[in-house]
């Protein structure tokens, strides 16, 4: 909801598979769904984090909060590429993809996830995550 519209101004479909998500689309819901981006997310079935970050493709504006929120259960995998492709929603035409690679991913002594690289486009439901970055947990 933007601009205190009273119908959504954009909903996203998330499919998962195996606890981890897949796929994602947004749409326009009030002018007869029409695609506005997609996400393919696949996963380093190599490495299993005791936690990781969520990973919402879609999060725009949310994104330097998505790390800290509470979404559900957290996948189990880092992500290995995400594939996002932007629409017009006028015509349905590919306007750009976005394409990241992840990899590089180290664990510390406890097993959660301490390290890691992004390359390629900046997806921007992670834009916390881009280039060389270490990750650091505080316990409470």
């Amino acid at each position: 909801y933007v601009n205190r519209n009273a119908n959504p101004t954009f909903t996203t479909s998330y499919n998962y598979s195996n606890g981890l998500m897949v796929n994602c689309i947004m749409v326009i819901p009030n002018v007869g769904n029409k695609k506005v981006f997609e996400s393919t997310i696949t996963y380093d079935e190599s490495i299993s984090p005791k936690t990781m970050f969520y990973t919402f493709p879609d999060g725009f504006e949310s994104y330097p909060y998505s790390s800290a929120m509470n979404f559900g259960t957290k996948p189990t995998k880092p992500p290995k590429q995400i594939i996002t492709k932007i629409y017009d929603p006028s015509n349905n035409l590919l306007l750009d993809t976005w394409i990241s690679n992840y990899n590089g991913y180290t664990l510390d002594n406890n097993g959660y996830l301490s390290f890691g690289i992004a390359s390629g486009d900046q997806q921007q439901g992670l834009a916390y995550f881009f280039g060389k970055t270490t990750f650091r947990y505080l316990c409470q």
